[in-house]
C-alpha cells in the first residue's frame, strides 16, 4: 500500500509504481494472464503497441530485455502461472502495470542481482504512469496491490 497527502498550498502531481519482485523457478516457463487488448509502451524499443493475447515469457529474442508500461489496466486481476503454480495480482488506485525483466545483459550491469538472477525473476508492478496523479490541497490518494493465490 503507497498513501500521499496533499499539506502544500499548490497542486501536486506524481507518478508512481510499487516494484513487486517475483521468484520464480524458470522465466522461460512464465506467463501473466489479463493483458490482452490493452496497449502499452515498450521502454525497450521506445514504441507503443498492443497486447493481441497473453504475455507469454519464453526467452525469445526480444522478450528477454522486458520492460512494459501496460496503460489502463485499474483493477483487472492477472494471472502469474509457472508450471503449476499460480498467483493472482490485482491492485486498486493505480491506473497502469509495469511488466519488468532486465534480461542477461541489464542484469549482469546491476550490482544487486548476481548475473544469472534474471531468469529467476519477474516484476509486475502496480504503476500510475500514463496519466499522473493529481493531488488538490488537502486531498489524498491511496493505492494497493494484493498478492494472492487462486
Amino acid at each position: 500500500e503507497l498513501a500521499c497527502e496533499n499539506t502544500g498550498e499548490v497542486p501536486l502531481q506524481f507518478t508512481t509504481a510499487l516494484h513487486t519482485y517475483l521468484r520464480v523457478a524458470d522465466l522461460d516457463a512464465v506467463s501473466v494472464e489479463g493483458l490482452a487488448g490493452l496497449r502499452y509502451f515498450d521502454s525497450v524499443k521506445q514504441a507503443e503497441a498492443l497486447q493481441r493475447m497473453d504475455l507469454l515469457l519464453t526467452g525469445e529474442k526480444g522478450v528477454l530485455d522486458l520492460d512494459r508500461i501496460y496503460v489502463g489496466v485499474k483493477e483487472r486481476p492477472l494471472l502469474v502461472t509457472e508450471d503449476r503454480r499460480q498467483l493472482v495480482i490485482t491492485q486498486q488506485g493505480f491506473e497502469d502495470a509495469v511488466v519488468w525483466n532486465p534480461g542477461p545483459e541489464r542484469c549482469a550491469k546491476l550490482a544487486d542481482m548476481p548475473p544469472e538472477g534474471w531468469s529467476e525473476m519477474l516484476c509486475v508492478e502496480a504503476a500510475t504512469i500514463g496519466r499522473p496523479v493529481e493531488l488538490h490541497p488537502g486531498d489524498s490518494w491511496v493505492g494497493r496491490q494484493s498478492l494472492s493465490l487462486p
